[in-house]
């Protein structure tokens, strides 16, 4: 009997000690449950962000084509407005030539009355000085078409600089959500 009694509170030692130990793996078991939700919720909004920072980065590289289609319209739009403007300067400059030799050729039939009328033609706004305005008011134009596309250029160039920008740090951020 002493030796039941001994096997029983030995069995029974044994019976706390695995009871101990089911409910250790339980709790342990619990605790890795909340940990699993835990991960799946995390892994949901990280699948979240990267389908933003990827719609974000898509959107940013539409604006940056789009940004390009633009501008190349407008410096085509510059391009065609300074030839128009060359071409004007150059019929202008060939007609101003040809009034100035007519001018030229008239002075010689009778020098001082047409002398007084070629300055006054330059002087009071005549054909020649009216020809010769256009011709600078052309040149100012161009002068102000390049300005106007320079500064163009350099905002496109600083926009699309700015959206690289954006680009890598949305890709960081996508490799870091990765």
């Amino acid at each position: 009997q002493k030796d039941h009694r001994a096997r029983k509170d030995e069995c029974d030692k044994q019976l706390q000690e695995v009871a101990d130990a089911t409910d250790a793996t339980e709790a342990s078991l619990k605790g890795l449950d909340t940990e699993v939700e835990e991960l799946e919720a995390t892994l949901a909004e990280l699948e979240e962000d990267l389908a933003s920072l990827g719609a974000e980065m898509n959107e940013t590289q539409t604006e940056v084509a789009s940004a390009g289609a633009d501008r190349d319209a407008e410096n085509a739009y510059f391009r065609n407005q300074v030839a128009n403007q060359h071409a004007a300067q150059q019929v202008l400059q060939m007609a101003v030539n040809r009034m100035q030799l007519v001018y030229d050729l008239l002075q010689q039939s009778r020098p001082v009355s047409l002398a007084a009328a070629r300055v006054a033609s330059k002087e009071d706004g005549g054909v020649v000085g009216m020809l010769e305005k256009i011709i600078e008011d052309s040149k100012a134009m161009v002068a102000d078409a390049e300005a106007a596309e320079k500064k163009a250029q350099e905002g496109y160039a600083d926009f699309v600089e700015d959206c690289n920008g954006s680009l890598k740090v949305l890709f960081a951020d996508r490799k870091s959500v990765v």
